[in-house]
């Protein structure tokens, strides 16, 4: 069974490929066409169509972000709200406690990386050479690090150590 476009009367074999506007069955290239000729009144009826789009579009941008502010304010404030106190006095939750162990005073902070690196520079030496020895610096405090651990010292002599031993170098520079 045929069927055919009520516009230019061409035939089609399925119904699936006629397109329904406004009590017309329109064929593939009439409702190319007639959506063309829509968009070109449209641009000739509003002509300033694109700057109030513009101007809406900027106004939605707007206030998605102040949404998304607002609600990143009161999430991170009920976040902040949840940690729990500390039951028994002089005692730090849990999540406070994994963060002390993982903070080590021993090893070069960024900042004194660059202090360091600034005090060789200034000596004369140039760039790389004082980045290498800042790197040497660092190795050797593994090294001793491992030594340390291997004759089962504890923790808190082995970060003093290594404290002991930027201290040093800081004195000498």
């Amino acid at each position: 069974m045929k069927y055919e476009c009520d516009k230019c009367g061409e035939e089609v074999n399925r119904f699936k490929d006629l397109h329904k506007v406004k009590k017309e069955h329109l064929c593939k290239k009439c409702y190319q066409e007639n959506r063309k000729q829509n968009r070109q009144k449209l641009i000739e009826e509003e002509e300033g169509l694109k700057e109030d789009l513009r101007r809406l579009e900027i106004k939605r941008q707007k206030e998605y972000l102040e949404k998304k502010r607002e609600y990143n304010r009161e999430y991170y404030q009920s976040r902040k709200e949840k940690i729990d106190l500390p039951i028994i006095k002089n005692s730090k939750p849990e999540k406070y406690k994994e963060r002390e162990e993982k903070k080590s005073y021993s090893y070069l902070t960024k900042e004194e990386r660059q202090d360091y690196l600034r005090i060789l520079m200034s000596k004369g030496l140039d760039f790389e050479q004082a980045r290498q020895r800042v790197q040497d610096l660092v190795d050797s405090q593994i090294k001793i690090r491992k030594i340390m651990q291997k004759k089962r010292k504890s923790e808190k002599e082995i970060k003093a150590k290594q404290q002991e031993m930027l201290e040093r170098l800081f004195r000498k520079c």
